[in-house]
């Protein structure tokens, strides 16, 4: 489950400093949180912009982890044309360690 607040959306889309909060649940798969999902936030936001939410292209930063002590800030270009390809890259902190910080490799 991927959560987020339908405020913090509208605000990024009007404001592309603003970092939209996010939270990821899988205990069905045994993870009762995970600190930094490139793929979910990706898919979040093509939906938004799916739903007419983003006027045209935007970059978006989504912040994962936090709650959980590590954070990590998740980059999306999302582009106007749904059928071109988002880009998604970004920053994080390893779960175990919570002191390691790195990046994503860029995907496209």
């Amino acid at each position: 489950m991927h959560v987020f607040s339908a405020a913090d959306a509208r605000r990024a889309a009007a404001d592309p400093a603003h970092a939209i909060p996010v939270r990821n649940f899988a205990p069905a798969e045994g993870i009762d949180e995970e600190s930094a999902t490139g793929t979910s936030n990706c898919a979040l936001a093509c939906a938004l912009r799916d739903a007419k939410w983003l006027p045209g292209a935007r970059t978006l930063t989504f912040a994962q982890g936090d709650a959980m002590g590590a954070p990590s800030r998740i980059t999306v270009r999302v582009p106007a044309d749904a059928n071109a390809r988002p880009w998604v890259g970004g920053d994080y902190c390893t779960v175990d360690a919570r002191k390691e910080v790195g990046s994503f490799p860029e995907y496209d």
